[in-house]
């Protein structure tokens, strides 16, 4: 077991829309309450991307369909797994998706939005095949 408590990985984004910056995971939330124990950590990443993936062609059908009770519903439980992974730039964005799909209004707005959150999805995925495999 590998004990990566010290490990920081600061997030360095002025807005989800703009520019990608080098950085938009920050484990230390995972890897505190799994006390640094990398086998639990490779596999909550390892769940992460697989569920994640699902979720994100689950949420482009139902914008496709405008089906906005489960854009919400979706927005809802995938704001959660990428809190946990430490992508905090994307809660106001999942927050007005939400907010949208409540609402059933807005569906070119919510498709903009998925747009955004399918481009840090694929740099979350850049940034832990490279750092996470360095620790």
């Amino acid at each position: 077991m590998h004990n990566l408590t010290g490990y920081k990985n600061s997030l360095h984004i002025h807005s989800a829309d703009n520019n990608l910056a080098r950085h938009v995971c920050n484990m230390d939330y995972l890897i505190s309450i799994t006390r640094g124990n990398r086998k639990i950590i490779d596999s909550i990443v390892s769940v992460f991307f697989e569920e994640t993936k699902t979720e994100l062609y689950s949420l482009k059908v139902a914008i496709a369909d405008a089906n906005y009770s489960v854009v919400s519903s979706i927005s809802h439980k995938l704001k959660s797994a990428f809190l946990l992974m430490g992508i905090t730039v994307l809660k106001p964005v999942f927050d007005e998706m939400e907010q949208l799909g409540s609402a059933t209004s807005g569906i070119e707005r919510i498709a903009h939005l998925n747009n955004i959150v399918n481009k840090i999805f694929t740099q979350a995925k850049k940034e832990l095949k490279g750092d996470w495999e360095k620790l």
